[in-house]
């Protein structure tokens, strides 16, 4: 044991980690809140009391001692352990210190913006300028002073900006701020942050808000000097007359409008030429990949602002190994860089996560749609990550390509076409031996509720198309308790247009179970590594099944989720490794 020769901070921690190195927790928790007490601007002792705290998962304890190391030592790692800890706690009442910490984070994006969003509206929801107007039987305007109040509110508004907000009550709130402005011109002018960044929310929404008879008549009696930061609010200003004399006039960088302005018109503009002028690699030929393709270049999906800041890449080899280490995987002995494809690359947000988890890489990403690659490009060049290639390409077509991979990623694609199976053996043709495959596919057991719900929208007679996507959203809303939807009131992807068509009006979606995958993988020489899952599922399988350290028993798991049919509520994300 290490001995403590002065009362210095440095003599806590040497201590602390002596206790962890021998499985000592507890201990080391005790001696660093000794360490914490007496030397409270040591920045070192509250780190590792803040991962410490994550391992015995106390979470408030870990988000408290996160802050305080950042607060000393600005670190990109307390930032993310600060994010990790706050999506897993409880928020039950009113913290003005903690929603000023947490308007921190959403603004300089410390984690997953969407899991920052719904604690950030946990938050919001308390707050008494706003809880007093979340009752769904209440309706009227706001006043001109909770309207300022809110234009300065400093958790709101880096909110409304980052990623969709996925609650029905503020969702309702918000529509009636956005009606309030509307019938106010003169007040959404004082309150131009506010109507800013509530535009920008609606489109990164893609305007799911319903819009009343009265707010239509609103807007068509504006007058040009008032409409634009409205309008933008009710529709992207690239359609929108009123833009174009806009673009004449000069404005300050700090203007609100000039936000909205680089959003919904500079934005759009660069990914429509990068979409035009995207190479295209095969032909799009089969009738079910067509109407996919025409799917997501109408919507494409997910329409996202921001990420996480990362931490450093590591070599593919070391996290498999960390993440599975007794899953009995080849290591790769490849020269580098790492050649991978990501198929079905969509918006950006998985190659670019692909691209900044993994060291020496080069990655050739494809889709069928020619304007999500086009977002995905514009993104992957403002973060600067220079190392991704586009191309639009069926998968069905890929075995046209000379190029084989180490690593082909595919999660949440495979299911849209007319024969996932298919799908599957083309990319596995471009696989090279001991490659290594990542992939994702809806779980028949998990998406029954889905399902039933479809058919009552088919029964309906609801179109896909945006304005009845809307119009079925609200009657989901508004008959929830008859129709048994509550849900999907839960799920991210009933809070945006695009994403409200992928989860209930995709033109094309087959489900899988684990029986179906496990002969796939038997059939092709597929060694199957492990599932990407939360630790909390890991460990009841575990419980459950403990003669499978390696949790990689397909049987088992097809049990596990019989009795626990939530839990691929997402998807089924997991390694596979080419044998032969």
């Amino acid at each position: 044991m290490t001995v403590i020769t002065s009362p210095g901070p440095d003599g806590w921690l040497a201590l602390a980690k002596d206790q962890l190195k021998y499985g000592h927790r507890r201990e080391a928790e005790s001696v660093l809140f000794q360490g914490v007490r007496l030397f409270p601007q040591y920045a070192d002792n509250w780190q590792l009391l803040a991962h410490l705290s994550v391992d015995l998962n106390k979470h408030s304890q870990g988000l408290f001692a996160a802050w305080q190391a950042n607060s000393l030592a600005e670190s990109v790692e307390m930032q993310s352990v600060f994010a990790h800890c706050l999506s897993r706690v409880a928020i039950t009442a009113h913290d003005a210190q903690l929603q000023s910490a947490v308007a921190r984070a959403v603004a300089e994006t410390w984690g997953p913006p969407a899991e920052l969003a719904e604690q950030a509206s946990k938050l919001l929801k308390h707050d008494p300028l706003i809880q007093p107007h979340l009752n769904a039987a209440t309706d009227k305007p706001l006043t001109e002073t909770e309207i300022q109040a809110l234009n300065d509110h400093a958790l709101l508004n880096p909110l409304l900006q980052s990623a969709p907000i996925c609650d029905l009550a503020l969702e309702r709130f918000l529509t009636q701020v956005r009606k309030t402005l509307l019938l106010n011109p003169a007040l959404a002018e004082r309150a131009a942050q506010l109507t800013a960044s509530l535009a920008q929310q609606c489109f990164i929404n893609e305007y799911i808000y319903p819009v009343s008879a009265e707010e239509n008549t609103a807007r068509h009696a504006l007058t040009p000097a008032e409409t634009l930061l409205i309008e933008a609010c009710y529709q992207p200003l690239h359609q929108s007359a009123a833009a174009a004399s806009w673009l004449k006039t000069a404005k300050p960088d700090n203007d609100p409008l000039q936000a909205v302005f680089t959003q919904q018109i500079t934005e759009p503009q660069e990914e429509a030429k990068l979409a035009a002028a995207m190479p295209s690699l095969t032909p799009i030929n089969d009738q079910v990949s067509q109407a996919v393709q025409a799917m997501y270049e109408e919507s494409p999906y997910p329409r996202w602002v921001r990420i996480p800041k990362h931490s450093s890449p590591q070599p593919l080899n070391d996290f498999l190994s960390n993440a599975f280490p007794l899953s009995g995987f080849t290591t790769l002995d490849t020269p580098a860089p790492l050649q991978v494809l990501i198929a079905g690359g969509g918006t950006g947000q998985h190659p670019i996560h692909t691209a900044r988890r993994f060291t020496d890489t080069q990655i050739q990403v494809i889709d069928l749609s020619r304007h999500s690659l086009g977002y995905a490009q514009r993104k992957t060049r403002a973060l600067g990550l220079n190392h991704l290639q586009f191309a639009q390409a069926d998968i069905l077509q890929i075995g046209q390509l000379n190029q084989r991979f180490d690593l082909i990623e595919s999660v949440g694609v495979l299911h849209h076409m007319a024969n996932p199976w298919a799908g599957w053996e083309a990319l596995l043709s471009r696989l090279k031996p001991n490659g290594l495959m990542k992939l994702g596919f809806y779980s028949q057991i998990a998406r029954q509720d889905i399902n039933q719900l479809r058919d009552f929208i088919k029964a309906q007679g609801f179109a896909n198309d945006p304005d009845a996507i809307r119009a079925c959203r609200q009657h989901l809303i508004e008959h929830s308790q008859a129709q048994h939807v509550e849900d999907i009131f839960l799920m991210r992807d009933f809070y945006s247009t695009s994403a409200c068509r992928d989860l209930l009006f995709h033109v094309q979606e087959h489900q899988m179970t684990l029986p179906e995958i496990n002969a796939f993988l038997q059939s092709h020489g597929l060694r199957f590594i492990g599932f990407e899952t939360d630790a909390t599922t890991l460990s009841t399988y575990h419980n459950a099944f403990p003669d499978d350290p390696a949790a990689t028993n397909l049987c088992n798991w097809h049990q596990y989720e019989q009795q626990h049919p939530k839990t691929f509520i997402s998807m089924y994300q997991f390694w596979v490794q080419k044998t032969a």
